[in-house]
């Protein structure tokens, strides 16, 4: 996650739950492929007449636009129905915490994550083929 404002920073738990799930994806020999490399990787594979299109995906309701407020409504409600699901695993597995030391965490994850004071989104990439 990013921000361009400064809004959320490396102190904030949501930017340690980024890191920490990177963290934890490596760990267990899966580590997630940077966004901003997918289009190589495409190309190197044999994809052909690859457009790259990025976009910001915001985390919550905070932009002014319509479009993007609206978007990151959608993001928000989903990001919160799959926090547990997408954080114990890697969490537990990856890094040895017990799920109670998960849930302290995703409690300030999703108090961040839920504060339209924090400007924060998922930089996306889409490939036109």
């Amino acid at each position: 996650m990013k921000s361009d404002d400064g809004t959320l920073t490396e102190a904030h738990a949501l930017s340690k739950w980024c890191k920490l799930l990177r963290e934890a994806a490596v760990k267990l020999g899966r580590p997630y492929i940077p966004t901003k490399e997918l289009r190589n990787i495409m190309d190197k594979v044999g994809f052909t007449n690859i457009v790259e299109i990025r976009f910001k995906w915001p985390s919550n309701c905070w932009p002014k636009d319509k479009k993007y407020k609206d978007l990151g409504a959608w993001n928000n409600e989903n990001t919160n129905l799959v926090l547990e699901s997408i954080s114990f695993a890697p969490l537990t597995r990856g890094l040895d915490w017990t799920i109670e030391e998960v849930n302290v965490l995703l409690v300030d994850v999703r108090k961040e994550l839920n504060d339209p004071n924090i400007h924060a989104y998922w930089p996306m990439y889409a490939a036109r083929l």
